[in-house]
């Protein structure tokens, strides 16, 4: 009987889970009109959270593309501006950069973005 209950509170507690998810996906579903993605603290622990430095190849007020170094070679990575992204410094082409991220729901949301005095690629 106790296994019973301690299924069944399980499964109840998972449908709350989903249906509480839906709900959150429901109520940004009618904020269309914005290139960025909204920002959804319900949905934070969804993915992970991380780090990437960089160059800027490209920033605009909704996304940031950054030039990574990684295993094997370059790659790039786009993360989007949300109204509470800390951005420090003037996000321009070439320069260097730290960009703190979760992943949210696969989309990559800047937390903080800081541009580094000094050192910047040469342009191509």
């Amino acid at each position: 009987m106790k296994r019973l209950v301690v299924v069944t509170v399980a499964a109840l507690a998972l449908v709350l889970a989903a249906l509480n998810v839906r709900v959150v996906l429901a109520q940004h579903a009618g904020h269309g009109g914005s290139s960025s993605m909204p920002d959804m603290p319900e949905a934070r622990h969804m993915g992970h959270s991380g780090t990437a430095r960089g160059h800027i190849v490209e920033a605009d007020k909704g996304s940031i593309t950054v030039r990574t170094q990684q295993k094997g070679g370059a790659g790039q990575e786009t993360f989007q501006i949300v109204d509470k992204t800390k951005i420090k410094g003037d996000m321009q082409k070439g320069s260097e950069v730290v960009v703190n991220y979760d992943d949210r729901a696969g989309v990559k949301v800047a937390t903080s973005v800081e541009v580094k005095k000094g050192k910047q690629s040469k342009k191509s």
